[in-house]
């Protein structure tokens, strides 16, 4: 190890470093608020920091017995200056205690918790970190649901915008919104905007079909046959099992049919395929009457019905309606081939044979090219551009997560290697927007991307007491979240969320743990709340079975100041597991001291992107 002197000559090289960051950083200091001005100080200091390798320093000071500045996010001048204390005190042989200007740990603490309840609303009361759960549809998300999610642990509730209509997303407010008041309960309201996120589109028109398919056992024998609504309007199959015990489908004919229809009676029907088949009329039932099939088939709009008596004779004939409409799938496996068209395009006429499925972004065939990787249906299906046209691209299979998959609509597309410019607000994300505004308490940024995506969010939103949660899932947000959060720290209660399975998919798996600790680290500096996000708990919210390695990542979660978890039939049972999980992690959870190697950080002008640090450490 080195002489102490020289240790100590290193570390007030660090501050020196970290001081003259703050110098620089001058205009935007004085311009912040008094809420904010702490911590946007101490994230200047932290980036400055974190422009240097410190590890070698980190480990001397930690063989003395000292801070390794390892955990000196919250309150880096504090931590640096007490540190130089210690060793100024052992070159001297005398401790001579200065005034303390710095956050301290506990101030700095102070802080982070302070801009969490301003997002997030009061502390719950037995925990330190929030839980937000997402809301399923309208019709599933009654009193009931929310009043067992509030009893179980929710002390956020997410509207994601990118489904449904502003209809449904008012009547899941009004009712969360009367549950919590009966209850006594803070609840926060987040709105997910949509965002501009690549999907696939279907090309071809949906295939109206309707399946008829008895009970079969393992080895394919009918065991029970097909038991069908028939009436003169169409009802959902969950509607239909109000009528027909075990009904698995609802079929429509005309009103003139119905009336001729009695007990006994066959309908008599070739299907799609040609074959012929019978449904034999059972009983009646409400409006209309049950009958079963002992055959599977398949109805499209076409088929033509025969209603026939006991004896065999003819009554009416007419063809079905309303027959429901099922999305086209593409049957793709690794190896092959298919198109990636802009929505409206002609085919090409020279791969007739390919399968083509559409894109919502025309920025998309600007921005490839052969050899990039495309990503879909978060990273399961794994391609690369082998040729590129003005409105369509030649993609191939290089992995599945299965030998054959289904290449269908609304799947999401990933293109790691471009930074599309889209624009931040559609007229999707302004309708979102407006519904947040009158109903809603915060609002999460999705696919942001830098710092003119939060302007422009800026500059429509009207409500400065509205929170703003940005939605890190790419490498351009990712990359541009210092610049993003030096200029917006104190605007309005801010948030970050570590929005993992896009991000995931963006910049690699193998990259993930690494990146979401920096994005930890990063909030931490700037005494920003962080949103732990994606597939926490996932199983056992779908399955009601957690996985081993999930229970663990839901430990981790600890280290954010609020965790999202997703809906499924089993989310009050994943909500209570997650509840005893942070309490129990946050009864027994410390600061482990982490080795600060240089963080590639892109800074905007003013704030140490102008000149490279002068420190060698």
């Amino acid at each position: 190890m080195r002489d102490v002197a020289d240790i100590l000559k290193q570390l007030v090289d660090v501050e020196q470093h970290v001081k003259s960051a703050e110098q620089r950083a001058a205009g935007p200091l004085a311009a912040a608020s008094d809420l904010w001005r702490a911590s946007l100080r101490n994230f200047v200091h932290y980036l400055a920091l974190r422009q240097l390798d410190i590890r070698k320093l980190q480990l001397e000071l930690a063989d003395l017995g000292l801070s390794s500045l390892g955990r000196a996010e919250s309150y880096v001048m504090g931590n640096v200056s007490a540190v130089r204390t210690m060793l100024e005190a052992r070159v001297s042989g005398a401790y001579h205690q200065e005034a303390q200007n710095e956050l301290t740990w506990a101030q700095a603490e102070r802080l982070i918790h302070a801009h969490t309840r301003a997002l997030c609303g009061p502390k719950p009361s037995h925990r330190h970190v929030y839980i937000m759960v997402t809301a399923p549809d309208a019709l599933t998300a009654d009193a009931t649901w929310m009043n067992e999610s509030l009893d179980t642990g929710m002390n956020l509730l997410r509207i994601n915008a990118a489904h449904g209509h502003p209809s449904e997303w008012r009547t899941i407010a009004a009712t969360a919104r009367a549950a919590a008041q009966a209850k006594g309960a803070t609840l926060k309201i987040a709105v997910d905007l949509p965002g501009p996120k690549l999907r696939t589109v279907e090309l071809q028109p949906d295939v109206r079909v309707l399946h008829i398919k008895p009970k079969r056992d393992p080895l394919g024998r009918v065991i029970a046959p097909a038991r069908i609504y028939i009436g003169p309007t169409t009802l959902p199959v969950s509607d239909a099992f109000d009528l027909v015990s075990d009904a698995s489908a609802s079929l429509t004919l005309p009103p003139e049919l119905i009336e001729q229809m009695a007990t006994g009676d066959v309908l008599a029907f070739k299907d799609s395929g040609g074959r012929k088949r019978r449904i034999k009329i059972r009983e009646r039932v409400s409006t209309g009457y049950l009958g079963t099939a002992r055959h599977s088939a398949y109805i499209t709009p076409e088929t033509k019905f025969h209603l026939c008596d006991k004896n065999g004779s003819r009554k009416r004939s007419a063809q079905a309606q309303n027959i429901p409409a099922t999305p086209r799938e593409i049957i793709v496996g690794t190896g092959d081939a298919f198109l990636l068209c802009r929505i409206g395009a002609s085919l090409p006429p020279h791969d007739p044979d390919l399968p083509a499925i559409g894109c919502t972004a025309d920025e998309v065939f600007l921005a490839l090219r052969p050899g990039m990787p495309v990503l879909i249906d978060d990273g399961q299906i794994v391609c690369t551009v082998s040729a590129t046209a003005t409105d369509h691209a030649v993609l191939r299979i290089e992995k599945a997560a299965r030998d054959r998959i289904k290449l269908r609509g609304d799947m999401g597309l990933n293109l790691p290697e471009t930074d599309l410019m889209l624009p931040s607000l559609s007229p999707a994300d302004e309708e979102a927007l407006a519904f947040a505004e009158q109903y809603a308490d915060i609002v999460n940024l999705s696919f942001v991307r830098s710092l003119a995506d939060v302007t422009a969010f800026e500059a429509r939103v009207q409500r400065q007491d509205l929170g703003l949660v940005l939605k890190i899932e790419n490498r351009a947000g990712f990359a541009a979240l210092p610049t993003i959060l030096l200029h917006n720290l104190g605007r309005r209660p801010l948030g970050v969320m570590i929005a993992r399975g896009d991000l995931a998919v963006e910049v690699g798996f193998t990259r993930l743990a690494e990146v979401q600790e920096e994005l930890l680290w990063l909030c931490e500096a700037a005494h920003v709340p962080v949103v732990w996000a994606t597939q926490v708990l996932q199983s056992l919210a779908k399955t009601g079975f957690p996985t081993r390695a999930e229970i663990s990542d839901a430990a981790m979660a600890v280290g954010a100041e609020c965790v999202m978890l997703n809906k499924g039939p089993y989310i009050h049972q994943a909500v209570m597991t997650l509840d005893t999980i942070l309490r129990r992690m946050e009864a027994h959870h410390y600061k482990k001291r982490s080795l600060y190697r240089p963080l590639h950080l892109t800074l905007p002008p003013g704030f140490g992107g102008d000149e490279p640090p002068a420190v060698h450490v």
